[in-house]
């Protein structure tokens, strides 16, 4: 068994353009929504992948504007993907072109709405409309 602290088993966020992923446009990610439907990813600045033991367990567009949870995602994983997102505010502002994170969608219904919204409100995020928002004061 692995241990709890090893390499592998720490969440990892990576950029869709990350240079460290050099072929990320040409390698199939292997990306499928939790109905094993294949999703479509872009290479684009503010879309990341959540990696949590090696398996992509959530997919964010534009900054955490849509969230899509991965074939790979279980419940146990929503406050790795909570704190996720706030890192995405910790970022120095030159790299980190929003004053808040807004999650207008998960898995392209009303984020408010969702099951993940409770414990993203559990971690500081707040509803806005039919969404949620995270203001830096909630970091």
């Amino acid at each position: 068994m692995e241990p709890a602290d090893s390499a592998e088993a720490m969440p990892r966020l990576v950029s869709t353009v990350d240079p460290a992923m050099p072929f990320g446009g040409l390698i199939d990610w292997d990306l499928s929504d939790r109905n094993n439907q294949k999703m479509r990813d872009t290479r684009r600045p503010g879309n990341y992948v959540l990696f949590v033991r090696t398996k992509p367990v959530c997919y964010c567009e534009n900054f955490g504007a849509r969230v899509f949870l991965l074939r790979d995602y279980a419940d146990e994983q929503n406050n790795i993907i909570a704190k996720m997102l706030k890192h995405l505010l910790r970022l120095p502002a030159a790299l980190r072109p929003r004053k808040k994170i807004t999650i207008n969608t998960i898995d392209n219904q009303s984020a408010a709405s969702h099951p993940l919204a409770k414990s993203l409100r559990q971690n500081g995020f707040e509803n806005d409309s039919d969404g949620l928002v995270l203001w830096p004061s909630g970091v």
